[in-house]
């Protein structure tokens, strides 16, 4: 029988210095992708541009998995059978031309950086005549090309902070090449033109510094931008739709902790507030909404952008720094699909299998409950509306909230409503909030135990290559991957808690505001369990970029500079093998929390993951779907945050 779906390319990979979370990213659109419609096939791009099709029993098997290991493990590579991309979207095998194995109706590119992002992708395809997702060749080149986005905002007439550029030739044959800089005072910004998620961005004080931020700039493109620092408040406002019809967003204001003293404070705080809206005068809030709708033109832009200002109030004037955030929009369908197959399956799946909506909701309220208590059900569902209506109104609600009726009142649940339970009666989101710092808990200690010992144990272990240590470590560490969470969480209670009575058993945990000597105590036996998992995983990444890193020309510089060999390792190797480390540990810490089902429930520890299990077997809908929505958001949100994080750790990234 013919498979009748749409066949979707899910192009990952490529050349750029994201290759690796390019793999998350394609793993998490598979993985979203309702296969009713849609026949996921997977390419992954070699760094050295050759594509390989995966296999699809491998594919799937991935999606399978759990997804609260390892995120370097929970994630796809680039192997299989070396494709090429003919016209009209046929794939035939590289070494027999005219063997074809597949057809692509559209492709969703996945790969992040130069080459996925810039146009060049979009480009290729259009050649060939494939269709595919997010923005085109203008819209993606110009979104990531500094120097030609400050150019489309001139000719439409948008202010941006001062600015100045050249190229690597002009630098390199002019007489005075620091006067190519400007007269733009200090500090200032040295970024490459063509390169996104802050890669080879620094910021400089004085003239000093310029020579090196240039040369830093010039390591990721033959383009520089210089441009004047300003001191001012940081908008946003978010823009959706094509060219003709876009809409704009209320705007937004960030407030980075610490204040703007440096580069790090000013733009890559974690200690962020966000204002939404933001406090702005009525006509400047519609000044932005309206430059944004501008900028968005300016540039080509289709699908969702985001336009960020520096508003100085001192000069009255907003700079427009727009830079196009395609994965956000990724991120936007991916919630969707996530909310779109949890909504499904327990509102279309019954219909589909035949059941009635009074047989659905008796499933929820109970065998036992009365007939007026399934009519009630029924009406707070929606269950007797088209299915389209009834995920209309469930996102409504989310949105802008409702009114339930609670018997001789009505009860208003304000927006973000996720309803309420139909267990204990409270509003999901209230119940959620007091789940959330049980897990939270679990998560951040086990992340700081196992980066401590991930990270020193696999420094040590590159600086002292094939010591006793070092093979010592390697073998705790392959011991450590492949024992399952479950078995170590088990084995640790039945050790340390019932035979030798040294840690509290499951069941006793407590809030920390209820005592943290308490609080520490009763959490000590999860956090080594998950810590025993992923600190081997992270002893084995890092001694792999340290290894790596130390054969690289600049630390060879370092130390023929003199450096002592601790500021060589610190302050250059260590922080340069930080970057795959950042953007694990954010995937981690995001799996962590959606898949805390299996350690809360080892240990007892009323989180958000136990919480899940409960309402699944309670047939709580609403608490299932609220927890299932918060978790998919901090996990998108988790992964946006990985581009800001390199500009944290690596010296190559932000000059120290």
């Amino acid at each position: 029988m013919r498979d009748r779906r749409i066949s979707v390319g899910i192009l990952f990979g490529g050349p750029s210095a994201e290759h690796e979370v390019s793999g998350a990213s394609a793993l998490a659109v598979v993985r979203g992708l309702p296969r009713d419609r849609f026949r996921p096939v997977v390419i992954g791009v070699e760094r050295d541009g050759r594509w390989l099709l995966l296999p699809p029993a491998a594919v799937d098997a991935m999606a399978a998995r759990d997804a609260s290991g390892p995120a370097i493990e929970n994630r796809l590579t680039v192997h299989g059978t070396e494709v090429e991309l003919k016209r009209g979207g046929a794939l035939v095998e590289a070494q027999l031309p005219g063997v074809a194995v597949d057809r692509l109706d559209v492709v969703f590119p996945v790969m992040h950086g130069p080459y996925g992002e810039d146009g060049v992708l979009q480009g290729f395809l259009e050649a060939l005549d494939v269709p595919y997702a997010g923005c085109g060749v203008l819209g993606s080149a110009v979104g990531m090309d500094k120097v030609a986005m400050r150019r489309a905002f001139d000719a439409e007439g948008l202010p941006s902070v001062p600015f100045t550029w050249f190229t690597e030739r002009q630098w390199r044959t002019a007489p005075d090449p620091p006067a190519l800089a400007g007269d733009l005072g200090w500090p200032r910004f040295v970024k490459p033109a063509n390169m996104g998620s802050s890669i080879g961005v620094s910021r400089i004080t004085g003239p000093d510094d310029l020579a090196g931020a240039v040369e830093q700039a010039f390591r990721y493109d033959h383009v520089v931008l210089v441009e004047e620092g300003v001191t001012a408040r940081e908008l946003l406002c978010g823009v959706l739709g094509d060219a003709e019809h876009p809409e704009a967003s209320v705007v937004t204001e960030v407030k980075v902790g610490g204040g703007f003293s440096d580069y790090a404070q000013k733009y890559l705080s974690m200690a962020d507030t966000v204002t939404c809206p933001a406090d702005l005068p009525n006509d400047t809030a519609a000044q932005v909404r309206e430059m944004s709708l501008r900028a968005f033109r300016a540039v080509g832009g289709y699908g969702l952008a985001r336009v960020d200002f520096l508003y100085d109030e001192t000069a009255g004037r907003l700079y427009v720094f727009t830079y196009f955030v395609r994965r956000l929009l990724g991120a936007v369908v991916m919630l969707l699909l996530i909310s779109l197959v949890t909504f499904g399956i327990f509102f279309w799946l019954p219909k589909l299998a035949g059941q009635t909506t009074d047989q659905i909701a008796r499933a929820y309220v109970g065998r036992g409950a009365s007939t007026e208590a399934i009519e009630a059900t029924k009406d707070r569902l929606g269950l007797d509306d088209p299915v389209i209506v009834q995920y209309g109104n469930y996102v409504k609600t989310i949105v802008a909230g409702t009114d339930y009726d609670a018997g001789p009142v009505t009860e208003h649940c304000p927006a973000p409503c996720l309803g309420y339970s139909f267990r204990s009666s409270r509003p999901v989101l209230e119940t959620l909030l007091d789940r959330a710092p049980a897990t939270a808990s679990v998560a951040v200690g086990a992340a700081i135990l196992w980066l401590a010992g991930g990270i020193g144990t696999g420094v040590v272990s590159a600086l002292r290559k094939g010591s006793l240590w070092d093979r010592a470590a390697m073998v705790m560490a392959l011991s450590g991957v492949s024992l399952p969470i479950y078995f170590t969480g088990l084995v640790s209670l039945a050790l340390f808690s019932y035979s030798l009575h040294i840690f509290p058993g499951g069941g006793s945990y407590t809030p920390f505001t209820d005592g943290p000597v308490t609080w520490f105590h009763a959490l000590v036996l999860p956090w080594v369990t998950l810590a025993f998992l992923y600190a081997a995983m992270y002893a084995r990444l890092t001694r792999a970029g340290m290894l790596e890193t130390m054969t690289e020309d600049y630390i060879r510089t370092a130390r023929a500079k003199g450096l002592p060999e601790k500021t060589v390792v610190t302050r250059h190797a260590l922080r340069a093998s930080m970057t795959p480390i950042i953007t694990v540990l954010v995937l981690d810490l995001g799996l962590l929390l959606g898949g805390s089902v299996l350690t809360e429930n080892t240990f007892s520890i009323p989180g958000l993951g136990q919480l899940a299990l409960s309402s699944v077997k309670g047939g709580d809908l609403p608490m299932v779907l609220g927890v299932t929505l918060i978790t998919s958001t901090a996990i998108v949100a988790l992964n946006l945050l990985v581009d800001v994080l390199y500009a944290v750790i690596d010296p190559r990234v932000r000059l120290a």
